[in-house]
Parts: structure tokens; C-alpha cells; sequence
């Protein structure tokens, strides 16, 4: 997903803030499909294609990244 991770700070770093972000269409597609399993929907391996099942993996990755970035307590 080219609007995530490193690439999104890439986009936010070239960015004066005057433009909204707002997330593509595929990419509200790919966080549906990532809500209705986290939520326990069966997919099965042949019901999304290559690149949902990649794209979902980044998100999930993403998603987790930030969560230990909340939850890890900072040391100095």
C-alpha cells in the first residue's frame, strides 16, 4: 500500500498540511476485509486475492507496530 508505514511519513514529510489525507479506496477496502477477520470472520485461503491477502498482512503489521508503540512503556 503505497499510503502506509514508511512511505505515508515519505508523503506526510513532503506535506504542508493544507490537504486532508484521505484514504483510497482500495485501502478502505483492505481495512473492511482486516475488520471482519479481526472480528472473526472465516475467510478462507482462496476468498481474497494475492494482493488482499498481502495488503491485509501490511495493515495487520502496521496495526501491531502501533500498538506496541502505545502499550510499551518509555524508558530513559
Amino acid at each position: 500500500m503505497e499510503t502506509s508505514g514508511e512511505l505515508l511519513a515519505a508523503k506526510c514529510a513532503q506535506c504542508d498540511g493544507s490537504v486532508p489525507y484521505e484514504p483510497s479506496e482500495w485501502f478502505g477496502h483492505i481495512w473492511y476485509i482486516y475488520r471482519l477477520q479481526r472480528a472473526g470472520y472465516p475467510f478462507g485461503a482462496n476468498d481474497l486475492s494475492v494482493e488482499e491477502w498481502m495488503d491485509m498482512g501490511v495493515l495487520a503489521d502496521e496495526m501491531e507496530r502501533m500498538e506496541r508503540c502505545v502499550t510499551t512503556p518509555l524508558t530513559r
